[in-house]
C-alpha cells in the first residue's frame, strides 16, 4: 500500500504514522516545554523589563544589562564565581583522573574504597555543608588536627578557599567513578602492544589513556565547570556571601536581587549573563579537548 493512500477518516498512512510518532514523543517534549523552554523565554523577556513581582512588567530595553556593566557588586560576584570555578573545576578533574587511574591499576582498591569515595556525592548538599561548617569552626576538628587557629569561614582570605576545599572533596568521588568507567572502556590490547614495544607507565598514560579517555574527561570538565559557576547552597548556608562579599557568588547575588530586593528584571539579566559565560566556557572546553580528535 502506498504511503500517500488514504487510510480512513481522510488521513494518509504517512500522516497517521507521523501522528503516532508525535504522540510517543509528547511525554518528553511537553515537560521540556513547560519546565525549561517557557521559563527561559519568560526570564529572557523579564530581563528587558523593570518588575518588582507586583503589577505589570515595564519594558526598558537593555537598561538592566548596561547598568550591570558599572555595578560593583555584580563585578565582585562575577570575579568570585570565576575564581571559584577555576579553583575547583581543574583540581577536581585532575584529582579525579588520578584516583581513577589508581583504582584501575589496583583493582583491589575498588571494592573497598570506591563506595567510601562516592559517599559524599550521594549525601544531601545541605548535610555536607553543615558538617563542614562544624569542622571549620575555630575549635573544630580541622584546626585541632592541624594545630591551626584559622577562622576558615569568617576570614576574608580563607573563606573562599575553604569552600573550594569542601566542594572538591564533595565532588571528587562522583567525577572519579565516571572517569574510572571511561578508563576501563579502553581495550587492554592497546596497553599490551605498547608494553611489548617497551613503553613505560608514563608513556601508556600519555599516549593511550589520555587520548582515549578524552570524551569522558570532556564530560567531567564541563559538568565540574557548570557546577562551580552555579554554586549557591554552600555559601548561602555557611557564609551568607561573607565576610563582606568574599564568597558571594553570582547565583547568590541573583537570588538576593530577585527575592530580597524584588528586582526581577535585573536578576534575570544577571542569569542570562551567567548562562552566556557558561556557554562560552563550554565551547572553549569542547574546542580544546576535542582538538586532537581525528
Amino acid at each position: 500500500m502506498q504511503g500517500g493512500r488514504r487510510a480512513g477518516r481522510g488521513l494518509t498512512i504517512a500522516q497517521r504514522r507521523s501522528l503516532f510518532g508525535l504522540l510517543f514523543v509528547l511525554p518528553g517534549v511537553v515537560p521540556l516545554l513547560i519546565f525549561v523552554i517557557y521559563p527561559m523565554g519568560s526570564a529572557l523577556y523579564l530581563s528587558f523589563t523593570n518588575w518588582q513581582l507586583m503589577g505589570t512588567p515595564q519594558i526598558q530595553g537593555f537598561q538592566n544589562y548596561t547598568q550591570l556593566s558599572s555595578d560593583l557588586q555584580f563585578r565582585s560576584a562575577l570575579t568570585v564565581t570565576l575564581e571559584f570555578a577555576l579553583g575547583t573545576a581543574i583540581p577536581s578533574c585532575v584529582l579525579a583522573l588520578g584516583v581513577a587511574l589508581l583504582f584501575n591499576a589496583r583493582a583491589s582498591f575498588t571494592s573497598w574504597y570506591q563506595p567510601l569515595l562516592f559517599l559524599p556525592a550521594v549525601l544531601p548538599t545541605v548535610v555536607t555543608s553543615l558538617v563542614w561548617g562544624i569542622l571549620y569552626q575555630g575549635n573544630g576538628v580541622i584546626n585541632n588536627v592541624l594545630g591551626l587557629n584559622v577562622a576558615w569561614l569568617t576570614d576574608q582570605s580563607w573563606a573562599l578557599p575553604a569552600l573550594m576545599i569542601m566542594t572538591i572533596w564533595t565532588n571528587l568521588g562522583y567525577y572519579a567513578v565516571i572517569l574510572l568507567a571511561g578508563v576501563r572502556e579502553i581495550p587492554n590490547d592497546y596497553y599490551e602492544a605498547a608494553r611489548i614495544d617497551g613503553a613505560g607507565t608514563p608513556a601508556l598514560i600519555r599516549h593511550i589513556t589520555l587520548p582515549l579517555v578524552r570524551p569522558t574527561l570532556l564530560f567531567v570538565v564541563v559538568i565540574a565547570t557548570s557546577n562551580a559557576l552555579t554554586l549557591f547552597i554552600q555559601p548561602y548556608l555557611l557564609t551568607q556571601g561573607g565576610p563582606g562579599d568574599a564568597t558571594r557568588t553570582l547565583s547568590e547575588l541573583i537570588y538576593d536581587t530577585a527575592f530580597s530586593f524584588l528586582n526581577i528584571g535585573k536578576a534575570s539579566a544577571m542569569s542570562f549573563i551567567l548562562l552566556a559565560i557558561s556557554l562560552v566556557l563550554a565551547f572553549v572546553q569542547f574546542s580544546v579537548l576535542q582538538s586532537g580528535d581525528s
